[in-house]
Parts: C-alpha cells; structure tokens; sequence
C-alpha cells in the first residue's frame, strides 16, 4: 500500500486525503444521533466576535461542500473563515492553521466568536455562538448546523478552543 501511495502525483494525494477526511466526517455524523434543534440564540454582545458567531449563524441551513467558503455553500473551516471575514479577520482555509494561530481557550470561558476544535488531528472546527451552542459545517448531509457544544458526542472529540 505504501508503495502504491509513494508513487501517487501530489495533486492525487490531496484528492485522497479529502476523501479521507469527507469518509471521516459522514462516520461522525452517522455515529451520533439525530442532533436536536439547537436552542434559540441570541447572540449578545459586541464586537468582532459577536459578528463573525452572527454570521455563522445565518448559514444554518445551507448546504456542506468540501474546500467552499461561502456564501452559498461551506465546508468546517470555510465557514469559520468567512464568519471572521465579516468582522475584518483574515484566517487560513484548514482548520489545523487556525487552531494553530489562536490562543487556547478554556471551555468554561468561551464567548461568541470563539473556534472550537475536534478530533485529534483538528480537522473540525466550528464557532461558538454562546448558549453552549456552536455552529458548523458538519458534512454533506447535515450542512450548516447549530448543536449543543456539550453533548456527550461533541464532548468525546472536543480538542479545544481558540480565540480569534
């Protein structure tokens, strides 16, 4: 198997690991139940911060597409970066570079705004919005969500929190 994937164009590994990566996260949408609707959010506050989890929270409903960035479609860090894009915030487009560039953040201090990570390579994240809930790109059948942060699933493979 190495063998083959050592002889592999750079461009047909890439291919590979978004599949991989896409596989992974059907697995974790499948592996949880039904999420229930996400409580009512009123997203409080000012700021940068407040802006970007508002942003976030006007895509619920729209549609997941690997590697999109708005504003019809998103994918995890597509749209954690469009969000902070509407409050005057550049942040890279993969989800390792923006836990990478932000302060942690413990999970009893979070505010609107702040990127929340999963999995153990971080290749998750999604904003929080207050309220325990969180706003994500969650895979091609779900598309934009808002689900509880501390749930027993998103606990299991919670990572962390940045602060932009």
């Amino acid at each position: 198997m190495q063998e083959l994937l050592s002889r592999l164009k750079a461009e047909e590994r890439e291919r590979l690991a978004a599949l991989e990566e896409q596989r992974a996260d059907d697995a974790a949408a499948a592996a949880r139940s039904t999420p229930a609707p996400a409580p009512s959010v009123n997203v409080s506050g000012s700021g940068r911060g407040s802006t970007a989890a508002a942003y976030a929270l006007a895509q619920v409903g729209k549609p997941y597409v690997f590697g999109a960035a708005g504003p019809s479609a998103f994918d995890c860090s597509g749209l954690t970066m469009a969000a902070w894009a509407s409050a005057g915030v550049g942040l890279p487009h993969a989800s390792s570079q923006q836990y990478a560039m932000t302060p942690r953040v413990d999970s009893g201090s979070l505010i609107a705004g702040d990127l929340v990570f999963f999995y153990s390579d971080l290749h998750h994240v999604g904003i929080y919005v207050g309220g325990g809930t969180f706003v994500h790109a969650a895979n091609p059948g779900d598309g934009v969500v808002a689900e509880s942060l501390f749930s027993s699933y998103w606990q299991s493979v919670y990572m962390g929190a940045g602060r932009v």
